[in-house]
């Protein structure tokens, strides 16, 4: 019998696209900002390879591994951010996404 403890799959961190927790951090981090107004919609990509977070325009922000590195994509591809934690690109995205804008109405 094998008695060497076995690490959860989910712990593993792959060389290319995010494990199931990360995915799962970041999809309910999306609907957050979703609830919020500061962002419009999430969609993970098929086997977990990226998931992106449209800000209010539809503008794509891409959360994907490349080389064990995550890495945070701006919309026209730039890289804004690597880190090896899911908790600094959640925090970026949160700094990168604005406030809604409050309207105010004039009454007369």
């Amino acid at each position: 019998m094998d008695d060497i403890p076995h690490e959860a799959i989910s712990n593993v961190i792959p060389v290319w696209g995010l494990t199931p927790d990360e995915c799962a951090k970041i999809l309910v981090q999306a609907d957050k900002l979703i609830s919020q107004g500061r962002a419009s919609g999430v969609k993970e990509k098929r086997l977990s390879t990226y998931i992106c977070v449209f800000d209010q325009q539809g503008a794509p922000y891409t959360i994907t591994r490349e080389q064990r590195i995550l890495h945070l994509l701006d919309p026209s591809g730039n890289l804004l951010m690597i880190c090896k934690n899911i908790d600094g690109i959640m925090d970026m995205l949160d700094t990168c996404l604005p406030e809604p804008r409050v309207r105010i109405d004039k009454v007369v």
